[in-house]
């Protein structure tokens, strides 16, 4: 006897459901960058944002902070950088890795992109009612911090509280 199929909907999943509304989102905000005349996608942003915030990050603050692994942060660094919006120190700590830091060019454009960004999100979550969006936010960091803290765990087990 064989075992039935189990079945799953995938509308009904909240990490598939995630999932489609992050490339939504991505998609959206690189559309919004190229009408705007500027060529960046949604990862070379959240890069970028975080190397203006905080110049002199390194490639593994931003891997971390990003989520991605390193190889993918050296390409959209590669790319930023031929943009000349960001440029790379040596780190005078530690000869084996770099300092992030926007260009002149970079910081005389972000304004500009913060604001075609901000003008994107607003577009996105102005159907919600007052205070869901921080509810909303809210689910999504504690989903986050549970999905991190199950990665962490043995065959990503069970979890209390």
């Amino acid at each position: 006897m064989t075992a039935a199929p189990l079945s799953i909907d995938p509308e009904a999943s909240p990490g598939f459901l995630m999932a489609k509304t992050v490339n939504i989102l991505k998609a959206g905000l690189r559309r919004t960058f190229l009408a705007a005349g500027h060529d960046l996608t949604a990862e070379q942003w959240g890069v970028f944002l975080f190397v203006c915030r905080e110049p002199g990050l390194t490639q593994s603050d931003l891997a971390e902070r990003t989520f991605k692994d390193k190889p993918t942060i050296t390409r959209i660094l590669d790319r930023l950088e031929k943009k000349n919006l960001l440029g790379r120190r040596p780190n005078v700590l530690d000869r084996r890795s770099f300092t992030i830091y926007p260009t002149r060019v970079g910081l005389e454009l972000y304004p500009e992109l913060a604001e075609a960004a901000r003008s994107y999100s607003s577009l996105v979550l102005g159907g919600l009612r007052p205070g869901e969006v921080d509810t909303l936010l809210d689910l999504i960091s504690r989903i986050a911090s549970r999905g991190r803290a199950a990665a962490k765990t043995r065959g990503g087990g069970a979890l209390t509280g």
